[in-house]
């Protein structure tokens, strides 16, 4: 890990539980390596998840976009780095860059967290203690993701899922990461054989916990942007929403 505590690294060999079809680092991966570092970063820095419990306080992942220029592949050797970007009121900002064995970049992302009361599961204003952690500032950072995910307003397909008890983490609400996979997984089998994903923007709006049924509808909007919704038909509340970007695997990089 680098001297200066603002960015935190780490390193991950793809393992053969972490590739998709095409022998290449899932989605799902990709994002539990983003989580992996953040947590472990955010514990350096004093204000992990145990920190905020001792006070009552949990974070919560907002959003995040992520951008992929090139897919690593099994056993390759990727260095993961992350680091805070700022403030503003209820937010807290925190940037990822993933390199491969030669330092060239494969991904990056921006993420949007929240901290949130536990007992009134309701948000705060960034804390004193979190303000105070250093930033970098000799980084550019990226612009984080604002606007607003357009509604879906016809269904092109929807499947549905049913959340278990491996699919929760320790706050005992669904991983953040196996909403990319619902997400991506309302896309046709054959729309996914011959595409790869470019960028995936992700807003979490509504924690789900075991046994809860969840829906996930997609539309298309062009020829390789999709809108998606994540609902809960008990009781009709929105998930999550997403936009994704998509390009042939005939162009891309391996």
């Amino acid at each position: 890990m680098p001297d200066n505590s603002s960015i935190y690294q780490d390193i991950f060999k793809v393992r053969a539980y972490e590739v998709d079809v095409s022998n290449h680092l899932s989605v799902v991966s990709l994002a539990n390596y983003l989580q992996e570092v953040a947590g472990a970063h955010a514990a350096a820095l004093g204000i992990g998840m145990f920190d905020l419990k001792a006070q009552g306080l949990t974070w919560v992942l907002m959003r995040l976009k992520l951008n992929i220029i090139r897919q690593p592949m099994h056993l390759e050797e990727l260095t993961v780095q992350t680091y805070p970007t700022g403030f503003e009121k209820i937010y807290v900002y925190r940037d990822f860059q993933v390199l491969d064995a030669e330092g060239q970049l494969v991904a990056f992302a921006t993420s949007t967290w929240l901290v949130i009361d536990i007992e009134k599961r309701s948000m705060v204003r960034v804390p004193d203690f979190i303000l105070s952690i250093p930033l970098l500032n000799d980084r550019e950072f990226y612009a984080p993701a604002k606007n607003k995910i357009p509604k879906i307003t016809q269904a092109d397909f929807q499947k549905k899922f049913r959340v278990r008890w491996h699919d929760l983490d320790i706050n005992r609400h669904t991983n953040n990461a196996y909403y990319f996979q619902w997400v991506l997984e309302s896309l046709y089998p054959q729309f996914l054989e011959s595409k790869q994903l470019q960028e995936i923007d992700l807003v979490f709006r509504v924690e789900s916990v075991l046994g809860d049924e969840v829906e996930s509808h997609q539309q298309m909007l062009s020829t390789d942007f999709f809108v998606h919704s994540l609902r809960r038909p008990s009781d009709g509340k929105e998930l999550a929403q997403a936009t994704t970007l998509w390009i042939n695997k005939t162009g891309w990089k391996n």
